[in-house]
C-alpha cells in the first residue's frame, strides 16, 4: 500500500524518480518497462511526510492509440523500490504491455488497481471515496493512503529504451482538523463526523481514464454522493486543551461559510457539533488544515437536548471524576460564608470568593478537574495550552497553583498534587502531611484583614464540591 513516511522532508506529495536502465532495442514481445516518475505539483507540506509506495501496490494502466484502445485496465505492481522511486511489472504475462505496442500509444494509470483485468467499460474504472472511514488513533495518518485516488497524465514510452514514466497526481483532497477543548473535559471521542450541505464522499461511482489530463476533480463520475464523511477512532482520543489531529480524504469542493461543521460522539453516548467558521475549499492534490475549539458543556445525550447542572456533592463517598466547582463553609467567630476556589495560578494565598448563585451561570474561572491517581485526587485545569495543579504543604500558608506543583515555600518545604477528601470537611494531602487541610481562612488577631486559602488547622466548616452534570 503507498503509504507516508514522516522520515525524509520533500517537495511533492509523490516523489517519484525514474529506474534508469541501459536503453535497448525495441522487440516484438518483450515487456514494456513502467516507473512512477515525479509529479507536476505539491500536494502536502513537509511536517505530513512523503507519500511511497510499497512492493505489492497495485495500479491499472490502460493504452490507446488514436482514440482507439490498445490495452484496458491492465493489472501492473511495484516490485521494486528504491527511496521514492519505484518501477512497476505486470501481474500476470497475459495482460502486459509489449514493445511492438509502445510506437504510438499514450498510456494512464491509476491508483488503487480496481474492477478485472482486460474488462470493463472503455477507458472507466470503479472507484470510491468512501463516507465511512477509520483511523486509527488521534494523530495517525496511515489511512489516507486507504482512501485517496491517483491518476497519472498521458505518458507515452521514450524513445529508444521503451520505458514509459508515469506522472501521477492525487485527485482527493487531504483534511488535517485540530480539534481542541475550550476546557479540559473528561470526554473521550470515539467518531468525528464532517458534515457538508454538498458532497464531499462518494460510496458508488467512476473514474474516467480517457487520455485527457491528470488535473481536477472532473475526472470523477459520482453516481452516490455523499453530505459527510464519518470517521470512526479505532482508539478514541480524550478531548483536551492541548488538541488531537483527525484526518480525512475527500473530493475536491467549495463550500459557503457555515455549510460545514464537525460532530463529535462520544465512547459513552453523548454528541457536539461545532461550526467551521467561514468558507471552506477541498483542493484536489492538497491539505486543507483547520483548528476546530470545542466547548465541552456543548455536549449533550445521543438522541435528545440536556441542561448542564451542577450536583451538590458533600460527601467523599459519593466524588467521582469530572468537573467540579470547589467552595468551602467557613465559619470562625463573626466570620462566616461560602467561599469559592477560584481557578488562579498563584505561589501562596489563593483568594476565596465569595458564593453566588449567578456562578453555576457562568462559572468561568472555578471549575476544576478531579483526576484519580495513586492515592488520592489530581485537582487541576487548564489555561490555554499549560495546565495548573492545586498544590499544598505542612505550612500554614503553603497552598499555590501552579504547572509543576511547588510554591513559595519550594524548595525547603516538599509540596504535593495529591488530595484526599474525608467526611464533610477534611480536604487533605495524601502525602503524609495530616495536620493541615486546604481551606478558606482568617485570622484577625494576627492582623490579616482579608481571606486567603491556605493550609490551616482549623476544623471549622467544610468543603462542598459541586459537580458539572448533563440531563436530558
Amino acid at each position: 500500500m503507498v503509504k507516508y513516511s514522516k522520515i525524509i522532508p520533500f517537495a511533492g506529495i509523490l516523489l517519484f524518480c525514474s529506474c534508469q536502465e541501459a536503453p535497448r532495442a525495441i522487440e516484438s514481445g518483450v515487456p514494456l518497462r513502467f516507473v512512477a516518475g515525479e509529479v507536476t505539483k505539491t500536494a502536502f507540506s513537509d511536517d505530513l511526510g512523503s507519500l511511497f509506495w510499497t512492493e505489492g501496490d497495485r495500479v491499472g494502466i490502460f493504452a490507446s492509440r488514436e482514440d482507439v484502445s490498445a490495452g484496458v485496465n491492465y493489472p501492473y505492481e511495484v516490485n521494486r523500490v528504491s527511496g521514492a522511486a519505484a518501477q512497476l511489472a505486470a501481474v500476470s504475462s497475459q495482460w502486459q504491455y509489449s514493445y511492438d505496442v509502445a510506437s504510438g500509444s499514450s498510456f494512464t494509470a491509476y491508483y488503487p488497481f480496481a474492477g478485472s483485468a482486460g474488462e470493463g467499460n472503455r477507458f472507466v474504472v470503479p472507484v470510491r471515496v468512501p463516507s465511512k472511514q477509520v483511523q486509527k488513533a488521534a494523530g495517525d495518518r496511515s489511512h489516507l493512503s486507504s482512501y485517496m485516488v491517483l491518476k497519472s497524465a498521458p505518458a507515452t514510452a521514450s524513445e529508444g529504451s521503451g520505458e514509459v514514466n508515469l506522472h501521477f497526481r492525487n485527485l482527493t483532497a487531504m483534511v488535517e482538523l485540530e480539534v481542541k477543548a475550550t476546557v479540559s473535559s473528561r470526554f473521550k471521542i470515539s467518531s468525528a463526523i464532517l458534515l457538508a450541505k454538498s458532497p464531499v464522499s462518494f460510496d458508488w461511482g467512476n473514474l474516467l481514464l480517457d487520455g485527457s489530463s491528470s488535473d481536477g476533480g472532473s475526472s470523477f463520475q459520482i453516481n452516490d454522493a455523499q453530505d459527510s464523511v464519518d470517521l470512526s477512532l479505532s482508539t478514541p482520543f480524550a478531548l483536551e486543551v492541548s488538541g488531537s489531529k483527525l484526518y480525512y480524504t475527500l473530493i475536491p469542493g467549495t463550500h459557503a461559510a457555515g455549510s460545514v461543521s464537525l460532530r463529535l460522539e462520544t465512547e459513552d453516548g453523548y454528541v457536539s457539533e461545532t461550526v467551521i467558521p467561514g468558507g471552506v475549499t477541498f483542493e484536489g492534490n492538497g491539505v486543507y488544515r483547520k483548528t476546530v475549539t470545542v466547548d465541552p458543556s456543548a455536549f449533550v445525550p445521543q438522541g435528545g437536548s440536556s441542561a448542564i447542572s451542577w450536583k451538590e456533592i458533600t460527601s467523599a463517598d459519593d466524588i467521582t471524576e469530572g468537573e467540579y466547582i470547589i467552595s468551602y463553609d467557613f465559619s470562625y467567630g463573626d466570620y462566616s460564608g461560602v467561599f469559592l476556589l477560584p481557578c488562579t495560578p498563584t505561589v501562596k494565598n489563593p483568594v476565596p470568593v465569595e458564593m453566588s448563585s449567578g456562578v453555576f451561570g457562568n462559572p468561568e474561572g472555578y471549575v476544576w478537574t478531579l483526576s484519580g491517581v495513586t492515592g488520592g485526587w489530581n485537582i487541576s485545569f487548564y489555561s490555554g495550552d499549560t495546565r495548573y495543579y492545586l498544590a499544598g504543604c505542612d505550612k500554614a500558608q503553603g497552598l499555590a497553583v501552579s504547572s509543576d506543583g511547588t510554591g513559595a515555600y519550594s524548595p525547603d518545604e516538599t509540596y504535593g498534587t495529591v488530595w484526599s477528601f474525608s467526611g464533610t470537611s477534611d480536604m487533605q494531602l495524601s502525602n503524609g502531611v495530616t495536620s493541615r487541610r486546604a481551606m478558606p481562612w482568617i485570622d484577625p488577631a494576627s492582623g490579616l484583614d482579608h481571606y486567603e486559602w491556605r493550609m490551616a488547622k482549623s476544623d471549622s466548616g467544610g468543603f462542598i464540591l459541586y459537580k458539572k452534570t448533563l440531563s436530558e
